[in-house]
């Protein structure tokens, strides 16, 4: 699964694109940081499970599903995160 021709497009490239532009647009929102910092707790939990994966497969070619998580994982992190971290703050009446 070629990409380019210098090789294999690199796992990580794609999540840490997402990142940048996901936390470049949230901090963007004048709400008072409530949806950047539930971003970053939603961030925080897709990094720790493909560091996770990163270091479980090591020696070995990561899996199907490793790739899509790893290039999905993010988005659907902070698509379902930061709406459900929101509501339970609101509901513990931390903001």
């Amino acid at each position: 699964m070629d990409m380019t021709p210098a090789g294999p497009r690199p796992t990580l490239l794609v999540p840490l694109l997402e990142q940048t532009v996901l936390t470049l647009f949230s901090t963007l929102l004048v709400d008072g940081g409530r949806v950047a910092a539930a971003g970053l707790c939603a961030s925080v939990a897709f990094w720790t499970g493909a560091f996770a994966i990163c270091a479980r497969r090591r020696r070995e070619a990561l899996s199907a599903g490793d790739r899509q998580y790893l290039n999905f994982g993010l988005l659907i992190a902070w698509l379902l995160g930061v709406p459900l971290i929101h509501a339970v703050w609101l509901w513990k009446r931390v903001i």
